[in-house]
């Protein structure tokens, strides 16, 4: 009789830990439906502090609902993309003034490398749910691996290989790293080739800037990298990051002052436009066609940013 009453208080708590389990699996889904959702709102913020301050806890949240779940698909996308992303767009962005001055050290880019890193240390889990090795991905295998994805990852690798990318770039002198650029190279274009419209030019500016960036002895053409650069901006006018991004990745390296003052006299006047967005006191005045919820606001406040840093030392780089 004691047995069967411990049996059946051993049933009675093993039906309640399912039960717990299954409305913190509805609830942790729940929660990653929201995030990822948000996480296109994101694009919409027109104000670079307020992603900057605000986006941190959303990734300790994210991560503290991986840490329950780890096998879940999409909080590893959202943690790829939103590591990548707040390097790019906070780190990458205060980096550029020590980038300009020539530091040796720079705090911002260690900060950059170190989110840029857990980027590629989700990608790999990421990996890992789809039976793909990060290591085949370096090698001749990775045109087969590579079949294993469709459309609905595209997100997660382009994030996964532009923080891999970026993380080569700062290490230019590292010729091991240098040699996995190719494998970086070949999973963009394979996410480019399955969504060319992703996320509202992200493919065209990568194009381009990957062009301005390959030295010349790897087959970099600066000529190629300018045209895919005006196709870029054709394609994507409200997207001021991509003019911003020619600046920094192609006129300062070509010393290229004769267009660096157009596009500066074009930034500063579409600069003035965009911001009315913030002021309604300036929005009633000034015609404009950019909108308060533009999905394109938050390329345009790194932007800004960048352009910004790249004014205040003008006279040093011309």
């Amino acid at each position: 009789m004691q047995n069967i009453l411990i049996l059946s208080v051993v049933i009675l708590l093993v039906g309640c830990s399912t039960i717990e389990k299954r409305i913190e699996q509805k609830a942790i889904d729940k929660m990653t439906t929201m995030l990822d959702k948000s996480s296109l709102s994101l694009t919409r913020e027109s104000d670079w502090d307020y992603f900057k301050e605000s986006s941190l806890g959303n990734l300790k949240l994210l991560e503290t609902l991986y840490s329950i779940q780890p096998n879940n698909k999409r909080l590893l996308k959202l943690l790829i993309k939103g590591h990548g992303g707040y390097a790019l767009g906070v780190f990458d962005t205060l980096a550029l003034e020590d980038k300009i001055k020539e530091e040796d050290f720079s705090w911002w880019r260690q900060r950059a490398i170190s989110h840029y890193t857990r980027a590629v240390d989700y990608g790999i889990k990421y990996l890992a749910l789809h039976d793909v090795k990060f290591e085949d991905l370096k090698s001749k295998k990775i045109e087969e691996e590579i079949k294993k994805f469709d459309k609905e990852n595209v997100t997660a690798l382009f994030y996964f290989a532009q923080a891999w990318g970026q993380i080569i770039n700062y290490r230019r002198t590292d010729l091991k790293l240098i040699g996995e650029i190719g494998y970086v190279e070949y999973i963009l274009n394979w996410a480019c080739k399955t969504d060319p419209f992703f996320e509202s030019g992200l493919c065209d500016m990568y194009k381009a800037v990957f062009e301005a960036q390959r030295p010349r002895v790897m087959g970099g053409d600066p000529k190629l990298a300018k045209e895919l650069f005006k196709i870029a901006i054709k394609r994507h006018p409200k997207n001021l990051l991509l003019r911003v991004n020619m600046i920094e990745y192609l006129l300062i390296p070509t010393s290229d002052l004769a267009e660096f003052i157009k596009q500066k006299e074009f930034l500063n006047r579409e600069f003035w436009r965009w911001s009315g967005t913030k002021d309604y006191s300036r929005r009633v005045n000034i015609e404009s066609d950019y909108t308060a919820f533009d999905p394109q606001n938050l390329f345009n406040a790194i932007a800004k940013k960048r352009f910004w840093t790249i004014k205040k030392y003008e006279k040093d780089l011309f």
